[in-house]
Order: C-alpha cells, then sequence, then structure tokens
C-alpha cells in the first residue's frame, strides 16, 4: 500500500503539474510528497523485499514440511511475476516486479544453505563490493569518469513519451 502511495503522489511518472494552480495547493503538495517519502520512502521498498523473502521462505518451509519441492513451482510463479512485471512495465518505467523475478531464481540455489552461510552472503551483497571496486578505480584513475547505466536511456525516451506523447 505504501508503495502504492508513493506511485500515486508521482503520478505514476507521468510528472505533470498544471500550471494554473493557486499558489497553496502546491504548496500543499510538496509537504504531502516530502512527507510520503519521509514516511515511507526507502522503508516500503525495504518491507516489500522483506516480503518477498519470508513469502518464499514460507512456502518453501511448508512444502518441504510435506516432502515436496518448491523449485519448480517457484520458477513458475517467478516467470509469472516476470510477465505481470514485463505487462507493468508499459504503465510504469520504475517497476521492479520484473527485476525481482530475475534475482528471485538465486534463492533457489540458496534454499538448502545453512543460515550463518546465507547470512554471510547477505552482509558480503551489503557492502556492495562492486560499487567499492568502482569507488577504488576511480580513485587510482583520476580521469576515470563512469558512464550512466544504460536504463537512463530507455527511462528518458519513456519520459518524453509520457510528456508529448497522447
Amino acid at each position: 500500500l505504501s508503495i502504492m502511495l508513493l506511485h500515486n503522489i508521482e503520478h505514476f511518472d507521468l510528472y505533470y503539474f498544471p500550471e494554473n494552480l493557486p499558489g497553496w495547493i502546491k504548496a500543499i503538495d510538496g509537504v504531502i510528497w516530502k512527507t510520503l517519502f519521509f514516511l515511507f520512502g526507502g522503508k516500503a521498498y525495504a518491507i516489500f523485499a522483506l516480503l518477498f523473502g519470508l513469502t518464499f521462505f514460507i512456502q518453501f518451509s511448508n512444502r518441504q514440511k510435506k516432502g515436496f519441492d518448491f523449485s519448480g513451482r517457484f520458477l513458475w510463479r517467478l516467470s509469472l511475476l516476470f510477465l505481470f512485471g514485463i505487462f507493468n512495465s508499459i504503465f510504469y518505467q520504475g517497476d521492479i516486479l520484473a527485476m525481482y523475478a530475475v534475482i528471485g531464481v538465486v534463492l533457489i540455489p540458496v534454499r538448502k544453505l545453512p543460515d550463518r552461510t546465507v547470512l554471510v552472503i547477505a552482509i558480503f551483497l551489503m557492502l556492495q563490493p562492486l560499487e567499492w571496486g568502482k569507488v577504488v578505480y576511480s580513485l587510482l584513475n583520476p580521469g576515470f569518469e563512469p558512464k550512466n547505466p544504460l536504463s537512463w536511456a530507455y527511462f528518458e525516451r519513456a519520459g518524453q513519451y509520457l510528456g508529448e506523447g497522447s
């Protein structure tokens, strides 16, 4: 719900604000924008990710108790999530569902590892070694300028279409 609230005030990436609005409405819009992002911004996405992992654990655990392997069904669900995410990206360019579907495949080989091993992997990934590598590389090579992510070109094109399209 909180993610939906954030997308609503973002107008689902259609950043159109009528010019003839009174100043007091623009001020209220700004307060609402800042308040909702303060309250829900990073937290909503973290909770969404946590719930994604938690539901995987619950489903995997329940199927394991019944003597079944959950891998095939989970892959099927990830496939459906991926298709839904692709469809959703037609309307909202910041879709995360397709990314969850792709990254979710990693849960299958990790599902039977000991808790301590999963914790070590999680801590390692949260330290973002690739980004630290980029920082070290840029410090050693002062002329280095990182490239913009490839997705930015698509976001720019989508933004132009949403702002000028029919």
